[in-house]
C-alpha cells in the first residue's frame, strides 16, 4: 500500500495542474471551479469543507510531502486509452466472468447479489428498486464485454490526512444495443465475492461536448434549479414535489424522507441558494444556505419530459 499525505499548499498546487491538464485539452476552467474538483474527487461535498480538513491538520511546508502534489495526475484522453490498456495487459482473475453474469443477472431482473459480500449487496439491492434495474434493462440488448485497464488510485480517509491506497481495481466497457456503460470491479475474495463494484452509463460524443461547453460558460441550468427550489420548498412544508421527479426518484426520496425531514428541521428556515458550478459529470452544484446551515445539492440532467432524476443534497 502506498500512502500520499496532502497539505493545504499541496492541495492547490493539485488543483492548478488539474487546471492546466484540462486547458492543454481545450477546456477553460477557473480556478475556483478546479478548487471544486478536486474536492468532489477526494469525497468531500465542496472546497471550503476539504480547505477546513486541511487546515485543521495543517503542518510546515517543510515537512509536507515532497509528493504532496502528484495525487492528480493527467487522465487519460479517448485518444491515448488504446495505449492504457495495453500497458494493463490482463483483468483481475474471474472478474470478467462476474461482470458478464452480474449484467445477465441485472437484464433478467434477478441480480446475483449472492456474489456480493454481504455491505455491497445491501448497496446494490436499494439502488437496484430505486433506478439500477431499469436503467440496465434500458440500454438494451448485451452486445460485448472488453477489459480497458487497471485502476490502482482509490482515494480514502485515513486519520487526519487524506491518502491514496494502491488496492487496484478492474475497469471494463461494456456495449449494450443503445448506449455503453463503464464497470470499476474490486478483485474477487477466496470465496468468490465482489466487494467493490460501480457502473455508469458512459455519456455519448454528443452529451460529452455539451458537458465541456457547460463548464467552460459556467452557468447554470434555470430549469434545474427552478425543480431544485421547488423540492428544497417541498422539504420545508413536509412535503415530496412527486410531480417533478421520475418514479425512481419519489421511491429513493420516499425511503429517506424521514431522514430527508429531520435534517430539514434542524436546518431550519431556507434562506438562499447559490450555483457554485458545473462539475465534470455535467451535474450542477449548488449551495443551499439556511437559518442553521448550509446543504450542497448536486442535480443532474433531467429526463427528455423534464423531470429530475437524479438530485443529491448534503
Amino acid at each position: 500500500m502506498v500512502t500520499i499525505t496532502l497539505s493545504a499548499a499541496g492541495a492547490k498546487k493539485a488543483a492548478s495542474r488539474l487546471r492546466e491538464f484540462l486547458a492543454s485539452a481545450g477546456i477553460d476552467l477557473k480556478q475556483t471551479h478546479a478548487y471544486e474538483a478536486l474536492a468532489q474527487a477526494f469525497g468531500y461535498a465542496n472546497w471550503n469543507t476539504l480547505q477546513a480538513q486541511l487546515d485543521s491538520t495543517a503542518m510546515p511546508e517543510s515537512e509536507a510531502s515532497p509528493h504532496a502534489t502528484a495525487l492528480i495526475e493527467p487522465l487519460p484522453s479517448a485518444s491515448n486509452a488504446d495505449q492504457i490498456a495495453m500497458s494493463s495487459t490482463t483483468p483481475s482473475p474471474g472478474t470478467d466472468a462476474w461482470l458478464r453474469r452480474f449484467i445477465d443477472s441485472m437484464q433478467r431482473g434477478q441480480p446475483n447479489f449472492d456474489e456480493m459480500t454481504p455491505e455491497l449487496a445491501n448497496v446494490n439491492r436499494a439502488r437496484f428498486f430505486r433506478s439500477g434495474g431499469p436503467l440496465m434493462q434500458s440500454l438494451g440488448a448485451f452486445q460485448s464485454l472488453t477489459f480497458r485497464a487497471k485502476d490502482p488510485s482509490r482515494t480514502e480517509r485515513a486519520g487526519q490526512f487524506i491518502t491514496a491506497t494502491t488496492r487496484s481495481v478492474d475497469i471494463f466497457d461494456a456495449a449494450f444495443e443503445k448506449r455503453r456503460a463503464e464497470f470499476t470491479i474490486g478483485p474477487l475474495r477466496a470465496d468468490g465475492k465482489v466487494e467493490h463494484l460501480r457502473w455508469q452509463v458512459l455519456p455519448t460524443a454528443e452529451e460529452e461536448a455539451t458537458i465541456k461547453q457547460r463548464i467552460v460558460d459556467g452557468k447554470p441550468d434555470p430549469e434545474r434549479q427552478d425543480l431544485l427550489t421547488r423540492i428544497i420548498a417541498g422539504e420545508q412544508e413536509g412535503i415530496v414535489a412527486e410531480e417533478i421527479m421520475t418514479p425512481q426518484l419519489i421511491i429513493a426520496m420516499k425511503l429517506r424522507w424521514p431522514e430527508r425531514i429531520q435534517m430539514s428541521q434542524r436546518l431550519g428556515k431556507f434562506v438562499s441558494l447559490q450555483f457554485l458550478h458545473v462539475d465534470m459529470r455535467g451535474w450542477d452544484i449548488y449551495d443551499a444556505a439556511y437559518e442553521n446551515g448550509h446543504l450542497i445539492w448536486s442535480v443532474g440532467p433531467l429526463t427528455t419530459d423534464h423531470k429530475l432524476d437524479k438530485v443529491v443534497g448534503r
